[in-house]
């Protein structure tokens, strides 16, 4: 199982380097394949995030404004990225995201957390 997983990850990372556009993901998986140090997790971490850049966010959410007026809010590459990957320097931080996330009623889906 694990000899077939590290032949699709070799694979994905041929596909994303041939698809994706973006340019802070394009930059991101440039350094992961210069970095020779780069530890598994770490890499199929990356990969994982770079997945959302592979498939655009089609997604439109509906809202009433202040003034009562409807508006669609359409998710982008990096909403999408950060609803799969929570980042922070401490504990402390990431436990403020997460209650912030909960305060706003952004739901809090089976995530990553990055220390």
């Amino acid at each position: 199982m694990i000899a077939v997983y590290e032949k699709s990850v070799i694979k994905l990372v041929q596909i994303l380097d041939e698809r994706i556009k973006d340019p802070s993901c394009r930059k991101m998986l440039e350094d992961m394949k210069k970095d020779v140090n780069i530890s598994d997790n770490s890499k199929n971490s990356i990969v994982l995030y770079l997945l959302r850049a592979l498939f655009v966010p089609t997604t439109k959410k509906a809202y009433v404004d202040s003034s009562g007026k409807r508006c669609l809010q359409k998710c982008s590459i990096k909403d999408s990225q950060n609803s799969l990957v929570m980042v922070a320097n401490t504990i402390i931080e990431l436990e403020e995201n997460m209650k912030s996330r909960k305060q706003k009623n952004i739901p809090i889906q089976p995530c990553m957390l990055i220390l």
